[in-house]
């Protein structure tokens, strides 16, 4: 009884898996999920690094010269790139991508600032530029249309710089700026860029400039350069100079002449960029401190208040101290109750009192026969 029940359950199990596997199970489960199948995105070995590049500065991959391939897939739209360059080397970047993509290409400096583009519509750029500073330069590989996506490849090139070629482009002239006083390349007020190349030791710039004036000039360039500063006036005189031999030159002037100056950057030792900024003002009625104006105007009011204070007090203390004055005779009498006679001779009297007089007892005497032989004349006038 046992085996024949052991030999059942062994037939069970050998069977069971057979009688599984012949079930329809999605008869069984409608409601299960499907998973479906999606293309996935373009294998990135981005500079063969065996993944994406970095996408932005911080992370930045980093490369030497030479070509490089890689990719911007549908999640993928930024590349960014850094490449160690010394000072003075002539640079060269193109960029080659899928049809049907629109990649655009940047070059950075090592401050992050952006130096050139190539924004073509589709994905063939070219950038070329001279580098003057050493440092981590950056590029960037830009997707333009973001539903667009594809491979590419990167092409980086450096040269040294040589007098045929770097580009130059003096103070935005085309060019290279006049070698000489008469030749000198027009220039305004603001900031320049220049080069001073091999084979090329002046770059002279005119300006127009009337009497009075002020005009600054900045000069700045590469520590490892040595470039001069000059300025003459409309003729040909040299009046102002800096030759300080650092990095940066100035002049800080004040014209006394009205017509063309010139201004020259020469080189002494190396040769590259500078950068030149030039500010000039001139004092006019427009130009008037008007903050000076109002304080010596409010000074001027206290001045003038206090002198008029001055003279009325005067007056008003000379009205009130008055000397006393004699009683003129010819005024006339307004007393009623005392004859002419008594009147003129009370006047008279008072006139003596008050003019400070004290008479003695043979004085009273002699100065009433006065006054009667006056009265009498007086009396026989009338009559």
């Amino acid at each position: 009884m046992n085996k024949h029940l052991k030999l059942c359950l062994l037939v069970v199990i050998i069977f069971t898996p057979v009688l599984f596997s012949k079930v329809d199970t999605s008869a069984k489960t409608p409601f299960s999920t499907i998973y479906p199948i999606s293309l996935s995105p373009e294998t990135q070995d981005d500079a063969n690094t065996g993944g994406d590049a970095g996408d932005n500065f911080d992370n930045a991959t980093v490369i030497g010269t030479g070509t490089f391939n890689g990719s911007l897939p549908f999640d993928d739209n930024d590349d960014f790139y850094t490449v160690y360059i010394i000072s003075n080397r002539h640079a060269v970047i193109i960029l080659n991508g899928d049809n049907g993509t629109d990649f655009d290409l940047h070059l950075y400096a090592p401050d992050r600032n952006i130096i050139q583009s190539s924004l073509n519509i589709d994905s063939n750029e070219y950038i070329e530029t001279d580098i003057l500073n050493y440092g981590y330069w950056f590029v960037r590989i830009e997707k333009f249309n973001l539903t667009s996506h594809g491979n590419y490849s990167l092409l980086l090139q450096t040269s040294a710089i040589t007098s045929t070629t770097l580009m130059q482009n003096d103070a935005g002239s085309g060019g290279d700026a006049g070698n000489t006083f008469n030749s000198a390349t027009s220039i305004t007020r603001g900031q320049h860029n220049g080069m001073l190349v091999d084979f090329d030791y002046y770059d002279y710039y005119k300006i127009d400039l009337i009497f009075g004036d002020i005009i600054t000039i900045h000069l700045s360039f590469q520590e490892s350069l040595n470039f001069d500063l000059f300025f003459y006036d409309p003729n040909t005189y040299r009046i102002a100079m800096s030759t300080a031999g650092d990095s940066e030159e100035s002049i800080d002037i004040t014209v006394s002449d009205t017509g063309t100056f010139r201004i020259l950057v020469s080189r002494l030792t190396g040769f590259g960029a500078y950068e030149i900024i030039i500010q000039v003002s001139h004092p006019s009625e427009l130009d008037f401190n008007w903050k000076a104006l109002v304080i010596f105007g409010a000074v001027l009011a206290v001045i003038i208040g206090i002198f008029l204070i001055i003279r009325i007090t005067r007056r008003r203390s000379s009205t009130k101290i008055q000397k006393p004055r004699l009683k003129d005779k010819s005024e006339p009498i307004n007393q009623k109750d005392i004859s002419s006679t008594d009147s003129e001779i009370l006047n008279f009297e008072e006139a003596l009192v008050e003019s400070g007089k004290d008479l003695s007892e043979e004085e009273k005497e002699v100065l009433d026969k006065i006054i009667k032989s006056y009265s009498t004349g007086k009396e026989k006038g009338k009559n």
